[in-house]
């Protein structure tokens, strides 16, 4: 019963505040990042929710920028256990036809759990301007796991305020992936919905389906 309310709850809040939100600029679900970051002197959020046979993951990622530099806390909530971290993220260059950025992450140790660092490096290729492709290399270290990280994701925007991506990446502890997305502005430039469905590339048994919202506020 508390898994539902919590849910219900969670919800109905995102969906009021999404209502009232003026801009929107975040990816919910992505796990390919792209080089752009929130426009300076301004916040976003982020929520989102995957669900699959093993797990519920409900996920909510403030993020401000200021001087050129954006500041994340993501917020993950696992199997009625919280964590916690923080990233740093910085874009080097920005052209109408190519992006690349650096970000820093670090998680403290929670809940048993050894702390950890991350380092991505995305890049964006604006082949169109209805088209667009993305590109991480990573690292992830702690005590007992040094190994790299990879993502490559392409998306297209369509007719009727909607896009479609499709992303293949690789994450540190767990085998590579494929996840398709779908975007819809619920009102232009306001307010955005996606729904997603990925699968582990050797069982199609390890799947899931995710819904995420996101905006901007300043």
């Amino acid at each position: 019963m508390y898994h539902y309310f919590f849910t219900l709850s969670f919800y109905t809040s995102v969906i009021i505040i999404v209502l009232m939100s003026r801009y929107t600029y975040a990816l919910p679900l992505y796990n390919t990042d792209d080089a752009q970051i929130t426009s300076n002197n301004t916040c976003q959020i982020e929520f989102g929710q995957t669900n699959s046979k093993q797990q519920q993951l409900l996920s909510a990622n403030p993020a401000c920028s200021v001087y050129n530099y954006e500041v994340s806390t993501p917020v993950n909530y696992v199997d009625r256990t919280t964590s916690v971290a923080v990233q740093i993220k910085h874009p080097f260059y920005a052209s109408e036809q190519f992006g690349i950025a650096a970000s820093v992450g670090y998680t403290p140790n929670q809940h048993a759990d050894e702390a950890n660092w991350q380092v991505n490096l995305p890049t964006s290729f604006y082949i169109t301007p209805q088209f667009q492709i993305d590109a991480n290399l990573g690292w992830y270290h702690s005590t007992e796991v040094n190994v790299s990280t990879w993502a490559i994701a392409a998306t297209h925007e369509l007719p009727h305020a909607q896009k479609i991506a499709i992303e293949y990446y690789k994450p540190a502890l767990d085998p590579r992936q494929v996840q398709l997305i779908w975007g819809l502005d619920v009102i232009k430039d306001k307010t955005s919905i996606y729904l997603s469905y990925g699968q582990t590339i050797r069982s199609s048994i390890a799947r899931w389906i995710g819904l995420g919202f996101s905006w901007n506020f300043s």
